[in-house]
């Protein structure tokens, strides 16, 4: 549309590059702080907690993630603020369940038995016991959210379900050169940014991963 030619002739290639990632910047760390939390909890306290938490995951990740967008944009104006709040709604839950697993294994360690023994509280054991032996998870997930949150905002926008038209993206400058073929400097540029991030994401997780690989260093 000419609104939005208009408004990629004012802005930018710093700031078509800066806007995605600080979104999925931003969500990463609100995803994050979420599935730290839950997951933290739910493999330290277990029991009816746990299984309460698991089967309200389990309904929550089967909802489709597009449909909802969907629904929430027919019935909402997009907003930077909303589709922050969608993409977080739903890229907790992966981490959440990692974290559990390894938060159950650290509860069962002598280490934090003797510690309820000595009268300390559940806060502090999390705090002090849980979530350090816990921080190869957590670290290791951490650019591989990002990468997921990312590609999705960029998905997003191309469907015209992201970003507001008055802030620029990625998506969009992909679906103008959908609708212009011949126009390669709107094509070209944009995927070799967007690949470029996504490969560096990926590198930077993949090498989180070796570093903090325990069997990897023992050997």
């Amino acid at each position: 549309s000419r609104r939005r030619h208009t408004r990629y002739g004012t802005v930018t290639g710093v700031q078509t590059c800066a806007l995605p990632i600080s979104i999925g910047l931003v969500s990463t760390g609100i995803s994050v702080l979420i599935g730290v939390t839950i997951g933290s909890l739910m493999g330290y306290f277990g029991g009816w907690f746990d299984m309460v938490c698991q089967r309200a995951m389990e309904i929550w990740s089967n909802i489709p993630f597009l449909y909802a967008v969907i629904f929430l944009a027919s019935l909402l104006e997009p907003t930077l603020a909303l589709l922050i709040l969608i993409l977080v709604a739903f890229s907790w839950i992966g981490l959440a369940q990692q974290l559990r697993a390894s938060a159950y294994q650290v509860s069962a360690r002598d280490y934090v038995t003797a510690s309820r023994s000595l009268g300390a509280g559940h806060a502090r054991i999390i705090w002090r016991h849980i979530l350090p032996n816990c921080a190869t998870v957590i670290l290791t997930t951490l650019p591989f959210t990002l990468h997921g949150l990312v590609f999705s905002l960029s998905a997003l926008d191309y469907l015209g379900f992201g970003l507001p038209p008055t802030e620029p993206s990625w998506g969009d400058l992909l679906h103008q050169a959908k609708e212009n073929w011949t126009a390669w400097w709107i094509l070209g540029p944009t995927l070799a940014c967007l690949v470029a991030t996504m490969v560096m994401i990926n590198s930077v997780g993949e090498a989180l991963q070796d570093a903090f690989d325990l069997r990897r260093a023992q050997r």
